[in-house]
């Protein structure tokens, strides 16, 4: 089974998050993002 990297994006600007999450999705990868630190401190721990 293929199991996709997960890379978690913190970025507060919503057009960089996004840009950089359809890259990294383009390229096999399954990104995650989060706006501050503590949300992606949660995200972090699912």
């Amino acid at each position: 089974m293929d199991q996709r990297k997960k890379i978690l994006i913190i970025e507060d600007e919503k057009d960089i998050s996004r840009i950089l999450k359809d890259y990294l999705s383009m390229n096999g990868y399954e990104a995650m993002v989060a706006e501050n630190g503590k949300d992606g401190l949660q995200l972090s721990q699912t």
